[in-house]
């Protein structure tokens, strides 16, 4: 059974919850699976998540975003951190399987340059190895 790291609350006026799962941990690299919707409300946890993540030992971690929903500015914000703190640690954060309507907010906000995108986890995978 996967393990989860965080669970957000749902607010009474969006229903916004995000559920982040620890797919898998190998050699350094971490894959988290996130489910729902990464906003306001729930950015804290996936912050939190990737801290706790990098303090166990990895350095690279991978998000498959393949559940994700809807991702806000305050989403975009938390990736930002997280990845020059992976970085400053000698890692890297990398994002996979992304939704056409949550890609489509990276590319409006100019993020693909910033974030390595894969369209598929095992691609990102190999490009670690």
């Amino acid at each position: 059974m996967p393990n989860l790291i965080g669970i957000g609350a749902a607010s009474a006026n969006t229903r916004s919850t995000v559920q982040i799962r620890q797919i898998s941990k190998s050699n350094h690299i971490a894959v988290l699976g996130l489910t729902g919707r990464l906003d306001a409300t729930t950015a804290n946890q996936l912050q939190a998540s990737i801290e706790k993540t990098r303090e166990s030992g990895s350095t690279h971690v991978l998000l498959n975003f393949k559940n994700l929903e809807y991702i806000s500015s305050a989403g975009l914000g938390v990736l930002l951190s997280a990845a020059k703190d992976l970085q400053y640690h000698g890692g890297d954060l990398l994002l996979c399987e992304l939704r056409d309507n949550v890609r489509k907010v990276f590319e409006v906000s100019g993020f693909t340059r910033i974030f390595y995108l894969y369209p598929t986890e095992k691609q990102a995978r190999d490009d670690l190895a």
